[in-house]
């Protein structure tokens, strides 16, 4: 079961699932993906593989590419998940209970681990062990949680 912040969270994993099944009919996938897009401004790929208790607050301006996302993940408003190189598939593969903040960046064939906390305004384009806490200060900082 899905927890969501409101009923219009709510919709929009709705329509991503939907798009989702119909993602073999690679036209008609993107179509429901791209309506969502238009009346949410919000783009996630019907092509990214999403687990359980997947969240979004406040997520105007979200894109979500092709990727792989586990379970109990919450993404806020801005964030960007996807390729970093045109014409080459790589997929970002988010793990189970990570939070990423707002307008954080993850692109790239990366691998972000387990209770992971992803800071605001970060660039990720490297892998992100797990329980780590990732933040901006000057430079990308990654901190083990005890």
């Amino acid at each position: 079961m899905t927890k969501f912040t409101g009923p219009k969270e709510e919709l929009i994993v709705l329509i991503y699932r939907f798009s989702y099944f119909f993602r073999k009919i690679k036209p008609l996938a993107v179509l429901i993906s791209y309506i969502n897009s238009i009346i949410f401004s919000i783009d996630i790929s019907p092509f990214a593989i999403i687990g359980k208790n997947f969240r979004i607050n406040h997520g105007l301006g979200t894109v979500i590419g092709p990727c792989v996302i586990g379970d109990n993940v919450n993404i806020k408003q801005g964030v960007t998940i996807g390729n970093k190189k045109n014409g080459i598939q790589k997929f970002p593969r988010i793990g189970n209970n990570v939070n990423i903040y707002a307008n954080a960046m993850i692109l790239g064939d990366i691998k972000i681990g387990n209770n992971v906390i992803i800071g605001a305004m970060c660039f990720i384009d490297k892998d992100i062990p797990n329980n780590s806490v990732v933040y901006n200060k000057r430079d990308l900082v990654i901190r083990k949680i005890k």
